[in-house]
């Protein structure tokens, strides 16, 4: 079967595999032809990393799929997109005592305002503040921001493509949406 992987700069490649192929077996195909090494790719399909061991019917991957590719940091603190060098990283911060990695709860917690370089979520905490105890302020603004990150994490890279081509190039998008 065919399998279409797209790297982010939008150049695909095309990988034929058995329909029993495994996930490694695919990133194996991919390091000859775009010379990334099997342990720094990292394959996406509808917003879910897949993992090696899995065949492919695992994640019902068919014949005509489309794959993401992304590229594991050397590092080991994240990933980026594949062909982008510039693109900033989420990296895990570390405890007080600045020796080890913090979770994502405890990362949540010490969020403030200084690290919210827009303003946005400092305008957003005084505008419930005036309406709402700074308790329950401090609650609304926790949810939301929980409610927001949790939209943005569900993004697929086609749906960031999507908006993407629609803010930069609004005339091709709405053209692209009368012909459907």
């Amino acid at each position: 079967m065919r399998i279409f992987v797209k790297l982010l700069k939008g150049s695909e490649c095309e990988v034929t595999v058995a329909s029993s192929a495994t996930v490694l077996d695919v990133k194996q195909q991919l390091q000859s032809q775009v010379s990334i090494p099997v342990d720094q790719q990292k394959l996406i399909s509808q917003g879910k990393a897949l993992a090696d061991d899995k065949p492919l019917s695992f994640y019902k991957i068919t014949n005509g799929s489309k794959l993401f590719l992304m590229l594991k940091k050397p590092d080991g603190t994240g990933i980026t997109p594949a062909t982008t060098s510039s693109t900033p990283s989420r990296t895990p911060m570390k405890s007080p005592d600045n020796t080890s990695p913090m979770s994502v709860d405890t990362q949540e917690e010490l969020f403030t305002i200084a690290d919210d370089p827009t303003g946005f979520w400092g305008k957003l905490s005084e505008f419930l503040k005036r309406h709402f105890t700074e308790r329950d302020a401090s609650k609304v603004l926790k949810e939301f921001k929980r409610n927001y990150d949790h939209g943005i994490n569900s993004l697929s890279l086609d749906d960031i493509e999507r908006l993407a081509t629609r803010q930069l190039h609004p005339h091709h998008a709405n053209h692209q949406d009368t012909r459907t």
